[in-house]
C-alpha cells in the first residue's frame, strides 16, 4: 500500500473493485486499542490516499455498497482530522471524505448520533483552513463537495460554523462536473430558509449567486424560492450585496466567450459552450428583471 499510493507519484495504479483495500482497512481500524496504537495511522493514510489518488467507476460503486456508517469508521475519520501530528493523514482524510457522497451522505444513517455529527462537522471546518489555496484548486474542489454534501443534510449543517458557508464561493471548480452533491443542493428548499435565518445578507450573497449562476438546473420550487427571496433583498436594505451576483454572471460570460472564441466554430465544444453561454445570459436578464421588481416594490408609497 505504502510503495502504490503516494501522493508524490503522477501514476498509480487503479484500485478497481475496492474489495482488499477495504478489507486491509477494516482490519486496522478494528485492531485492539494497543495494537493499533503499535502500528499507528500510517496503514489507514495509505488507504485514503489510495483512494482519494486512484479511484475509478469501478471503485466508486464498490464504495457505494460499503456500510461506512458503523461508529468506527467515523470515529476514525474523526479522529484523523484532529490528529494534529500527522499532517498527510488529515489531508488523505479530506480526500477520502469527497470519494464517500454515497455511502455517508445520502442520508443521516451514520451520523444520527448529534454528538458524533457535531464532532465531526467542527473537525473537518478545522482541518481543510491549512490546505486551502492551493495552486491546481483540487483541495477546493474536494472541499466544495463534502460543503454541498453537509449543506444538504440537516443533522450536519446545524454545526457548520457561519464561516464556513463562505467556502461556497469555491464552487466554480467542480459546476461543470456537476457532482450529486451539487445536484441535490440545487433541488433542496430547505437550506435557503436555513441560511436566511443564519446568514447576513453580505454573507448570503455567495450561496445566491452560486443558484442564479446555475438557474437553469434548479428545481422548479428552489427556482422560485430564490426569485421570492431576491426580490425581497432587492426591496430591502440588501440590494447592494446582489451587485456581486451580476458580476459573477459578468466574469463567467466573459470567460465563455474567451472558451469559444479559442474553438472552431463547429467544433462540438464550441457548438456546447454556446448553448451554455445563451443559458447564463437569460439567467443574468432573469436575475435583473427581479432585483428591477424588488426596486420598484420599495419605492411605491
Amino acid at each position: 500500500m505504502q510503495g502504490a499510493y503516494t501522493s508524490s507519484m503522477s501514476n498509480v495504479p487503479q484500485i478497481g473493485d475496492p474489495k482488499p483495500v477495504l478489507e486491509f482497512l477494516h482490519h486496522h481500524i478494528h485492531l485492539a486499542p494497543e495494537k493499533r496504537a503499535k502500528v499507528g495511522d500510517r496503514p489507514i493514510h495509505h488507504v485514503f490516499s489510495a483512494f482519494a489518488l486512484a479511484s475509478n467507476e469501478e471503485t466508486h460503486r464498490g464504495l457505494a455498497g460499503y456500510d461506512f456508517s458503523d461508529p468506527l469508521y467515523i470515529g476514525t475519520m474523526i479522529e484523523a482530522l484532529e490528529n494534529k501530528e500527522f499532517k498527510g493523514l488529515r489531508k488523505s482524510t479530506i480526500f477520502m471524505l469527497s470519494e464517500l457522497d454515497n455511502p455517508l451522505f445520502t442520508t443521516d444513517k451514520a451520523f444520527g448520533d448529534q454528538a458524533t455529527a457535531k464532532r465531526f462537522v467542527l473537525a473537518w471546518s478545522a482541518a481543510i483552513h491549512e490546505f486551502l489555496g492551493d495552486p491546481t484548486h483540487w483541495v477546493e474542489k474536494v472541499v466544495v463537495k463534502v460543503l454541498l454534501a453537509i449543506a444538504n443534510l440537516p443533522c450536519l449543517r446545524v454545526h457548520l460554523p457561519k464561516e464556513r458557508w463562505n467556502l461556497i464561493q469555491h464552487f466554480p471548480y467542480i459546476m461543470n462536473a456537476n457532482p450529486p452533491p451539487l445536484q441535490r443542493c440545487l433541488k433542496d428548499t430547505n437550506i435557503l430558509p436555513f441560511l436566511k435565518g443564519l446568514l447576513d445578507v453580505r454573507s448570503l450573497s455567495p450561496w445566491l449567486g452560486m443558484l442564479w449562476t446555475l438557474y437553469s438546473r434548479l428545481s422548479k420550487d428552489v427556482r422560485n424560492q430564490l426569485e421570492k427571496d431576491t426580490q425581497e433583498i432587492a426591496s430591502g436594505q440588501g440590494l447592494s450585496h446582489l451587485g456581486s451576483c451580476v458580476s459573477m454572471f459578468d466574469g463567467y460570460l466573459k470567460t465563455l466567450k474567451t472558451q469559444i472564441d479559442a474553438l472552431e466554430p463547429l467544433d462540438q465544444a464550441a457548438l456546447d459552450l454556446r448553448v451554455r453561454f445563451e443559458t447564463t445570459e437569460k439567467a443574468k436578464k432573469r436575475l435583473e428583471a427581479v432585483i428591477s421588481a424588488g426596486r420598484a416594490k420599495s419605492s411605491r408609497p
